[in-house]
This record gives structure tokens, C-alpha cells and sequence, in this order.
């Protein structure tokens, strides 16, 4: 029974890529939807990837059959360069993808639902 449609933030690191993998490989979806700043290196007929460089969330045209959201992103401070550069990236980019979904989510909760499962390697901060 495929009947659930997975959309999968951040999927291009070490944890969303293994969320990927998971999605691809459970009976229980049949469309997995991925929001990258870069192309996967894995092939799949479920697989559907949309490539954005995250400034301006509200020009994704992303299906509207989602069923489940998972939100991988994340850097290390190495690889983001500085501390600036991986608070941008691990709580502000994170921390405006979930406003921008709760705002989806309102706009269109009456044709479909939306379950919001944050994967977070942290603490959510209190800001939120």
C-alpha cells in the first residue's frame, strides 16, 4: 500500500540522505519529494527532486498530496566556514522552512494533510 508522498528537506546530508534511502525503500510510500540545494546521487522511480537554493522558499512549486515532511537540514560550523555561516544554516534556515510550512499548512489544511516531523541532531532552541 503506497499511499503516502514523503517530502524530505536537507537531503543531501549525512542524515537526510539516510532518510531518503529509508523513504525510498518502505512499502508504505510511493512518491518521495526532495528539497536540495544540489542534485542526489541516488536513481529511483519514487524519487522527485527540487532543487532550490533556499532564499526564497514561497517559489517552490512542490506537490500538494504531501503526507509527511522531514526536515534534515543542517551543516557542521567546519563546513559552514564560520559561526555566522552555521547559525544561518542549522537554526535560521531551519527555523524559517517550519514558519513557511505552518503557513502552507493554513492556507491549504482543507485539501490535504500535512504532518510535520522535525529530524534534528539538536535541541529545538526556546525561540521557537
Amino acid at each position: 500500500m503506497k499511499n503516502r508522498v514523503a517530502m524530505v528537506f536537507g537531503s543531501t546530508g549525512l542524515i537526510g540522505s539516510e532518510v531518503v534511502r529509508r523513504l525510498l525503500a518502505s512499502e508504505a510510500y510511493g512518491e518521495v519529494h526532495t528539497v536540495a540545494r544540489k542534485e542526489l546521487s541516488i536513481e529511483n522511480d519514487k524519487l522527485h527532486v527540487h532543487l532550490t537554493d533556499f532564499s526564497d522558499l514561497s517559489s517552490l512549486q512542490l506537490p500538494t498530496n504531501v503526507t509527511d515532511v522531514f526536515c534534515c537540514l543542517g551543516t557542521t560550523q567546519k563546513k559552514a566556514g564560520s559561526k555566522e555561516a552555521f547559525y544561518a544554516i542549522d537554526f535560521q534556515l531551519a527555523f524559517d522552512l517550519a514558519g513557511w510550512l505552518v503557513r502552507l499548512v493554513r492556507l491549504v489544511r482543507s485539501s490535504f494533510s500535512w504532518f510535520l516531523r522535525l529530524v534534528q541532531r539538536r535541541a529545538v532552541p526556546t525561540t521557537i
